[in-house]
């Protein structure tokens, strides 16, 4: 895993003041899962893990990684819920948002999948941050496949 995320997540680690054994423990996570992380030792660090940290954080999985990153995460879950805490979103491009909403149903249609309406709107979610972020005027649909996949396998 590259420096990128290290660093971000190192970064939004201090903007919240927690320390690496602390963030651990209130995702749930077991010992040394984020340390690893940033020690390198985690070369394909688990989605479930990122998603953790995020939600304490308060933040999305997409501030830490960028397009190239993607590849790089272990899609394995490891059968433990997300944390309860929700990030709140904005949503300031309502045609971005519209756009985000219907590519995930169209890809849901395509793998012939019913999603809950927890799992819709957090893809939906996700994709539209991934896109605010990246400042672009329509969903990434490579990025949104690939989250919609790992959702639909975990």
């Amino acid at each position: 895993m590259s420096g990128l995320l290290v660093n971000k997540l190192k970064k939004k680690i201090e903007e919240k003041n927690y320390s690496v054994a602390e963030l651990e423990r209130v995702a749930g996570l077991k010992g040394h899962a984020i340390r690893n992380i940033l020690l390198g030792k985690s070369k394909k660090p688990n989605i479930e893990i990122l998603q953790r940290a995020a939600s304490v954080l308060g933040c999305s999985i997409v501030e830490f990684l960028d397009e190239k990153e993607l590849g790089q995460v272990n899609l394995v879950p490891q059968g433990r819920p997300a944390p309860v805490k929700k990030e709140t979103i904005l949503i300031k491009n309502v045609s971005l948002y519209e756009q985000a909403v219907k590519l995930v149903f169209n890809i849901y249609q395509e793998k012939d999948y019913i999603p809950s309406t927890e799992q819709a709107s957090y893809v939906i979610n996700e994709i539209y941050a991934f896109a605010e972020k990246n400042q672009a005027n329509k969903p990434d649909k490579a990025f949104a496949e690939w989250l919609i996949s790992n959702c639909i396998s975990s």
